[in-house]
Order: structure tokens, then C-alpha cells, then sequence
């Protein structure tokens, strides 16, 4: 009896312990489709700071307060869902002195569930943007870095010596004139100018070369020897004053898209095509003085059923969306892709040399092959499209890898364009690389691509 006493005070003692220690605890709902990521609330919370603009800048961007840019709310709605709004912490941010990895302030969305993904429709893909050319100071520092060091050597594409010029004719941007620079008598780049009146001019783009000597290079302005304002540079904005007046600007606007069509691309391809036909449309509703035309190339890779389709440009954008209409992503297998073929094509449209703008958006989440050959090709692709004044804009989708990143901020930096990353904000397609850029803002991609034609038109 005495044993059996101790044994229930024994108990009694253990249960009181274990109700003391005890934690609340609730289940999950496992109901619940939906995953919840508790965040602490940051200082960086955009929706916290006042709307702002990226800060003033010279046209080229040798400063690095050109990379300082101020976040600012995403208008519209960009949730996936009405069960699952957009978190807004969508602000990503980086130190631009010390060129620190961007971070998010929630985390990444889990991969994706295609069974809980929304109907295709646009609005829904998000994505940032970074342009290297307004943040050169920040680019040159990030390419420095041990990690991002070799990728010029691996894609043989070099942006170290950079010869930007800006031309005016009284007073006012001298748009869509040709621009070349030569060392002596040696031509080594040709451009056109941009509806700003910009340039952007290289200096042995896929020859590895340390040191430049300025004192030799020499600029022809629409075949003409021309004098700039100071002795040519590469740290300033190489100023002209034509004398001469120029050309009325064209009220022709071409804008190409080149798409990636094979297999890996399934999980976007048609949120990406309602996008590309939302951009079309209401870029010409809102821009009826403008003479749009528009053209597409998809492609995949050797042996799949076809290796590039095109439709060349026309003024009548329902052929245009009836071509991406009839597109399909399939194919592929392996990671790279036949993005020389593709670039190839894309410079055999037939572009007005006349046109005020020129623009390419590159949707791709995939590299060329690496063979000597084809990386020629890639270089001559790009060469020939900063020649005919083409901006390439790259739009990356999942699956791309850093060596990839940039190789795709190399062609937009050739071209004098800009880069653009999917981002995984909207849930929509598998994880997206996080690009090794300063603060961004993400935006609906349909916005963002119409933002673009915008300024590049205006």
C-alpha cells in the first residue's frame, strides 16, 4: 500500500511538470493549400518609404549614385490568387558600396504546384529591371568580384573600355544617326543613336585588352570624321555638336520578340504570351501617332521538330498574335539552346533603317551552346544589332544560371539596352535566379515591357 502511494504521488508530481512546460500549440490547417511565411517587419518595407525615381544621373552612369534607387508601391493587383495576396515585401535591396548579394525581405516562394497555378491571363508575371549602363561604377564592381570575374573570359565578351557618346544637333538630341569608332583608320564599332540621342561604342568587345590608349581612336558621325567637345574618354560622355542639321525622326517604331519555345519553358510560356499580346495591344491603343509594326522568332534546338520559326513584321498586330497564339512550348532536353540561330534570324527581319526605335525583347531561360563557333555567331549577332541600332532587351525567365545572367547583361549593354529578370514574387513558374544587381523594383511585366517601349519611343 505504502509502494502504491508513492507511485501515484509520482505520477501526480509529473503531470504537474509536463502541464508547467507546456507550450500552446496549434495545428496546422491542412486544409489549406495556401503556405504562410511569418516575416519580422523591416526597415526596408517599401511600403513604408515615399514613392521615388531613379536619382539623376549623367547619361552614362559613372556614378554610383546612379544605382541608388528608391522603392516605391506596385500598383495593380499582382497576386497570384484572391486567397494569396502578393506579400509586400518585395524590395530588394543592396549595398551598393560593398556590392553585397541582393536579399529579399520574405522568403522565396516554394516551387510551384501546376495543379493550384491560375489561368493563363496578363497581369499576372512580375519582374525587375537593372540597367548596368546607368549604374556602371556598381556593374564594373560586381564583374570585379572573384565569383562573376571569368565570365568575360568564358563568353569571350569584354565591356571594360566603353566609349559613350551623346550627339546633338541645335541644342536637341540627334536621334537614329550612325555613329562608328575607329582606332586610326580601323573601324571597331558602329552605333546609333537612340531617341535620347545616345550612343554606345566598344573598344575590342571580344578581344581581351587591359590597357587603352585613347589618343588613336577617332568618331565618324553618319560618315563623317567629327571632333568631340574634349579629347575622347572612357571615365565622360563623349559630347557632339553637329553643325549639320539631320533628319526628321521617323515616327516608326519596330519591336521584335524573340522567344524561347522548347520544353523548360512550360511552366511560363503561356502567361508569356498573354503578355506579349496585352504589350502589343495597348501599346499601339496608347500610342496612335506612333506607326508600330511588330515581328516574333521562337525557337528550341537542333533535332527538335523545328529549330526557329518567324513572323516578320507587320503593321497589322493580330497576325502578330495569331503567330504567338499558335506557339507551344516542347522539345529541348538539355540546357542550352539554339539562341544563335534564333539571334541570327532576329537581325534577318526586315528593320528600318529609318525608324525611330528599334527594340528586341529576348525571352529565354536558357545560354547558347558553349562551342567556339557558336559563341562567334552570338558575337556577330550582336555586333550586327547594335549596327542597325537594335536595343536587345533580354527577358530571364526560370532555370537561368549566373554565367547566363551575364551573358544577357553583356548583349544588353552592347546594344545599349537594359535587362530584365522574371522574379518569383507573382508564384507563378519554378524559382527564379536572383539576379546580382543593386535595389530594384518588382512590377507586373506587362507594365514594365510597356514602360520600356515608352521611354525608348518618346
Amino acid at each position: 500500500m505504502k509502494n502504491l502511494s508513492y507511485f501515484l504521488l509520482l505520477c501526480l508530481v509529473l503531470l504537474v511538470c509536463a502541464c508547467g512546460d507546456r507550450k500552446a500549440y496549434k495545428p496546422a490547417d491542412r486544409g489549406s493549400s495556401t503556405t504562410e511565411y511569418p516575416y519580422e517587419s523591416s526597415a526596408t518595407d517599401y511600403r513604408e518609404e515615399s514613392s521615388g525615381e531613379l536619382a539623376e544621373i549623367a547619361v552614362v552612369g559613372y556614378s554610383e549614385k546612379s544605382a541608388k534607387r528608391k522603392s516605391s508601391k506596385i500598383t495593380g493587383d499582382v497576386s497570384r490568387s484572391d486567397e494569396s495576396t502578393m506579400s509586400a515585401k518585395m524590395s530588394v535591396t543592396k549595398d551598393v558600396a560593398t556590392s553585397k548579394p541582393a536579399k529579399r525581405t520574405e522568403p522565396k516562394h516554394p516551387k510551384r504546384r501546376p495543379e493550384s497555378d491560375p489561368q493563363p491571363q496578363s497581369g499576372l508575371v512580375t519582374a525587375g529591371e537593372w540597367n548596368d549602363l546607368n549604374s556602371w561604377d556598381f556593374y564594373q564592381k560586381t564583374l570585379n568580384k572573384n565569383e562573376f570575374a571569368s565570365f568575360p573570359e568564358h563568353w569571350q565578351m569584354y565591356t571594360n573600355h566603353r566609349i559613350a557618346v551623346l550627339v546633338t544637333a541645335n541644342g536637341k538630341p540627334a536621334v537614329n544617326v550612325t555613329v562608328a569608332l575607329y582606332r586610326n583608320n580601323t573601324l571597331l564599332w558602329t552605333a546609333k543613336t537612340d531617341n535620347t540621342g545616345k550612343a554606345e561604342l566598344w573598344v575590342s568587345a571580344f578581344q581581351k585588352e587591359k590597357e587603352l590608349n585613347t589618343e588613336h581612336l577617332r568618331l565618324k558621325v553618319n560618315d563623317q570624321w567629327v571632333s568631340t567637345e574634349k579629347a575622347i574618354s572612357e571615365n565622360t560622355l563623349n559630347r557632339i555638336a553637329l553643325k549639320n542639321e539631320v533628319k526628321k525622326v521617323s515616327n516608326e517604331v519596330q519591336i521584335a520578340f524573340m522567344v524561347d519555345a522548347t520544353g523548360s519553358m512550360s511552366d511560363e510560356l503561356e502567361f508569356l504570351k498573354m503578355d506579349l499580346k496585352n504589350v502589343i495591344s495597348k501599346v499601339e491603343e496608347g500610342n496612335k501617332n506612333l506607326k508600330i509594326s511588330t515581328a516574333t522568332v521562337f525557337y528550341r534546338d537542333e533535332g527538335d521538330e523545328y529549330v526557329v520559326k518567324h513572323s516578320d513584321f507587320t503593321k497589322d498586330i493580330n497576325k502578330t498574335i495569331q503567330f504567338i497564339n499558335s506557339q507551344k512550348a516542347d522539345g529541348g532536353g538539355d540546357f542550352p539552346e539554339a539562341v544563335h540561330t534564333a539571334l541570327n534570324q532576329l537581325n534577318k527581319l526586315q528593320w528600318d533603317g529609318e525608324a525611330r526605335t528599334r527594340i528586341a525583347f529576348l525571352v529565354l531561360d536558357a545560354p547558347p551552346h558553349h562551342e567556339d563557333k557558336i559563341l562567334k555567331s552570338v558575337q556577330a549577332s550582336v555586333k550586327t544589332a547594335a549596327e542597325k541600332g537594335i536595343k536587345l532587351i533580354p527577358i530571364v525567365a526560370s532555370g537561368i544560371d549566373k554565367p547566363t545572367e551575364f551573358l544577357m547583361r553583356f548583349m544588353a549593354i552592347y546594344t545599349n539596352g537594359t535587362y530584365v529578370f522574371i522574379t518569383d514574387d507573382s508564384g507563378i513558374g519554378n524559382a527564379h535566379l536572383e539576379p546580382s544587381v543593386g535595389e530594384y523594383q518588382v512590377e507586373k511585366l506587362s507594365d514594365l515591357m510597356i514602360r520600356l517601349i515608352k521611354k525608348y519611343t518618346e
